[in-house]
């Protein structure tokens, strides 16, 4: 409930987002260990619902620095929590596109627990991620709330190859490891 609540209070100025259909994205996250910084690359892949489609919204916390955004994009805006990508085009219902927001920055926890929290358990740091349907943004541009469900997602994470109190570093996630690179 208490999550609820605060979609709602951040959310007073709502846009209906239900121009767009979200199919994909592919998070690739480069996660730092010893201090609470990130650096990530997301593709979103959208099937227009509308015709004249000019622009896509997405959420992320204000916190984060914009570093580029690729694709058919002439313009953008970035505020409040909030990414509207301009098209250099129109689309039209049913039409596939996609972009893909390079971003930076430390990212915040809402109410001090919730996003991508960095903690330590004993001297071992732990980084882990929590997000109701309503607080992914914390951490990485998406379409937030749970009526807009990807049909997939594609998860990339690049840690140091290092190792604490002997015990290496790994990263978890969702779904089904494809392949690990050591570097």
């Amino acid at each position: 409930q208490q999550s609820w609540l605060e979609y709602i209070n951040a959310f007073e100025n709502f846009v209906d987002r239900s121009n767009v259909d979200i199919k994909f994205y592919h998070l690739d996250v480069d996660i730092n260990i010893d201090t609470p910084f990130i650096r990530g690359s997301v593709l979103c892949r959208f099937t227009s619902q509308i015709d004249n489609l000019q622009s896509l919204t997405l959420d992320l916390h204000r916190s984060f620095t914009l570093d580029e955004i690729e694709g058919e994009v002439s313009d953008y805006q970035f505020s409040d929590d909030t990414l509207r990508i301009e098209f250099n085009r129109t689309y039209n219902a049913g039409e596939e596109a996609e972009v893909t927001i390079n971003y930076h920055g430390v990212p915040p926890l809402a109410e001090g627990v919730k996003g991508l929290r960095y903690e330590n358990h004993g001297n071992d740091p732990v980084i882990a991620s929590l997000s109701t349907p309503f607080l992914a943004h914390m951490w990485w541009p998406c379409k937030e709330g749970p009526g807009d469900k990807p049909d997939s997602v594609y998860v990339d994470v690049t840690i140091p190859d290092t190792s604490f109190s002997g015990i290496p570093v790994i990263a978890v996630s969702n779904g089904v490891l494809e392949e690990i690179v050591v570097e």
